[in-house]
């Protein structure tokens, strides 16, 4: 079973395959991992990886300043800038990889039959999510 969405980005139709049983395991696997390529988080989701350590974007932490700018000397002051620009590069890069993985979440939970009702915790990541529809609906091809 098919559904054809149009790409804002771009002016082709794409064909977005439904999960409804193992027939459609293979062509929606494809488009799943097609996506989470295209937002280059698949590093956190490859289900068949198993030297994956982290299944989510850790949130790098917010630098504080051990005085006050004014009283930094120039070094001082430039690494406070160095240590500043960092963080906001690693940031940058959470954020990018958190949005990506929340499409891919959003693809998964639009592309699977509503005769497969499933309940998932938002705490469950997207490669749990996966597994356990691959376990419930999918074949156990290889990815």
């Amino acid at each position: 079973m098919y559904d054809y969405v149009t790409n804002p980005i771009t002016v082709y139709a794409t064909e977005v395959p439904i999960l409804d049983g193992p027939d459609d395991w293979e062509p929606w696997r494809v488009y799943i991992k097609s996506v989470a390529l295209q937002n280059e988080v698949w590093k956190y989701i490859d289900p068949w990886d198993e030297t994956i350590t982290r299944e989510k974007p850790v949130e790098p932490t917010r630098p504080v300043a051990t005085k006050d700018v004014a009283d930094m000397d120039q070094d001082e002051e430039l690494a406070w800038e160095m240590e500043l620009l960092e963080y906001n590069r690693l940031k940058r890069i959470y954020d990018e990889d958190f949005d990506g993985l929340s499409r891919v979440r959003l693809a998964i939970l639009n592309t699977v039959s509503q005769n497969h009702p499933f309940y998932h915790r938002k705490s469950i990541s997207v490669r749990r999510l996966i597994i356990k529809l691959q376990e419930r609906i999918g074949s156990m091809l290889a990815w």
